[in-house]
């Protein structure tokens, strides 16, 4: 998770195994600052990582397992090790406050995993935390909450889903305790 959380955030694909290899997308894995080198190492060499055009490049086999590994991981150090939210909120953010479109699928993931962050994540990016988290679990208040800020959402933008118009995700609001707030 740390190892996501690291490329994830820096923007990077992978990882190379030896400094010789490194290049901008791949960084050296000695040379990242992670809690544990040696579980890191052997993280790259399980089926989570596979071979990224060189042998000795790994990256995850799968963003969305790689965003859910990252975001679990950042969960955990904001709510067991203080990592304050905003420092979280400030790598993932753009200039208008929103989230790079690139790390919404860690921002949702983080809203699943980090109850406490749950408020301020809903209200940040609504429907990302539908379209690539998993908000099924939530309590009804929470999924209260994602309804009204995709409501206000709208009224701000009303083409603000002009991207991505499955309706898939919207499921996770359909539950009987629902039921009033749709009518």
């Amino acid at each position: 998770g740390e190892l996501c959380a690291i490329l994830l955030l820096s923007g990077r694909e992978g990882v190379a195994l030896d400094v010789g290899n490194a290049n901008a997308a791949h960084p050296a894995l000695a040379q990242l600052s992670v809690t544990d080198a040696d579980k890191s190492q052997r993280a790259v060499q399980t089926r989570l990582f596979v071979a990224d055009g060189q042998d000795n490049h790994r990256r995850p086999i799968h963003r969305t397992f790689a965003e859910y590994l990252a975001a679990r991981h950042l969960a955990q150090r904001i709510q067991v090790r203080g990592l304050p939210l905003s420092r979280v909120l400030a790598w993932m953010g753009n200039s208008d406050g929103g989230v790079v479109a690139g790390l919404r699928g860690l921002h949702a993931w983080l809203a699943v995993h980090c109850p406490a962050c749950r408020d301020t994540l809903i209200e940040r990016d609504p429907l990302g935390v539908l379209l690539y988290g998993d908000a099924a679990g939530f309590a009804t208040a929470d999924r209260l909450k994602v309804l009204r800020a995709l409501e206000q959402e709208a009224r701000r933008y009303p083409w603000f889903r002009n991207v991505d118009w499955r309706s898939s995700p919207f499921g996770a609001l359909g539950k009987p305790d629902m039921a009033d707030a749709l009518r």
